[in-house]
């Protein structure tokens, strides 16, 4: 028997996957806005998950609160999730 969260069990909550598999120009538009902004960072992106790495982790933390100023919640990766030096 599969058991599965009571929001998907009740059909209060539409799976991702479904949703997104329905409804085609949703994932077309979310892939324009992550090649958006990895355009607009300088960087590669090959997914919605748009590492910059700022290099020290007081860097990384003051982006992340500028962001948060900013409305957008967007957490410093800093060791040891990542290398020392390298934190985004």
């Amino acid at each position: 028997m599969l058991r599965y969260p009571g929001a998907f069990r009740d059909g209060s909550c539409l799976s991702p996957r479904l949703f997104l598999s329905q409804e085609i120009w949703r994932r077309t538009h979310l892939r324009h806005l992550w090649l958006r902004l990895g355009h607009a960072l300088g960087v590669e992106a090959r997914s919605p998950i748009v590492p910059l790495v700022v290099g020290s982790e007081a860097a990384a933390v003051a982006a992340s609160a500028r962001l948060l100023a900013r409305g957008l919640h967007v957490p410093a990766i800093r060791p040891p999730t990542v290398p020392t030096g390298t934190s985004r």
